[in-house]
């Protein structure tokens, strides 16, 4: 729970990392996190490859089972750059049947993926979701996705959604996605 508003002066470090999932309740209580950033749009954050590599990129890095966010404002700069697979957003990297409600997000996000075969999720709220529950979300910003090879997959609310609910949110902002599925062995169209 936030008890008043905050305001971010270091690069940001996911909560959980991605490598342990964020399950509890976050109330934002209507109050802004702001200065929420990662790498530069000159320098994105890179990670190497290996059980080490970050690959989830947001506020939280991965929401699953039972997590609960709501009534929460955030202004985010993500950059990210990776040679494996990463999931980039305002809120959560990946997110998992759990339930998000009254989140609004502004920002800047671009994820990049330099091997041939690493697919790239980026989106306002959530880079990818499945099974979610997702209502009266905002984003308001730029989502970029560039993948070398693989999927690129960018969205307003969220890059990929598995099988989730999305009720009454709305995105404005630019959104674009750019693959080059040849590199990746796909045929040329």
């Amino acid at each position: 729970e936030l008890g008043n508003d905050i305001q971010l002066t270091k690069e940001w470090i996911p909560v959980g990392e991605g490598e342990y999932a964020f399950n509890g309740n976050f109330d934002g209580k209507n109050h802004s996190i702001t200065g929420l950033s990662i790498g530069t749009s000159e320098s994105p954050y890179e990670d190497s490859t290996g059980d080490t590599a970050r690959v989830y990129f947001g506020f939280f890095g991965v929401l699953e089972k039972k997590a609960e966010v709501r009534n929460l404002k955030l202004d985010v700069s993500i950059y990210a750059k990776s040679p494996q697979t990463i999931y980039v957003s305002g809120l959560a990297g990946y997110m998992s049947q759990s339930v998000v409600d009254n989140v609004q997000v502004t920002g800047e996000l671009l994820g990049i993926t330099t091997h041939n075969s690493a697919n790239i999720f980026v989106g306002g709220i959530g880079g990818s979701m499945y099974n979610q529950k997702l209502t009266n979300c905002t984003w308001n910003g730029t989502a970029r996705a560039e993948a070398v090879g693989g999927v690129a997959e960018a969205g307003g609310i969220v890059g990929l959604n598995n099988r989730g609910l999305i009720a009454n949110c709305h995105a404005k902002g630019q959104i674009t996605g750019t693959a080059n599925r040849v590199a990746e062995g796909a045929p040329s169209l």
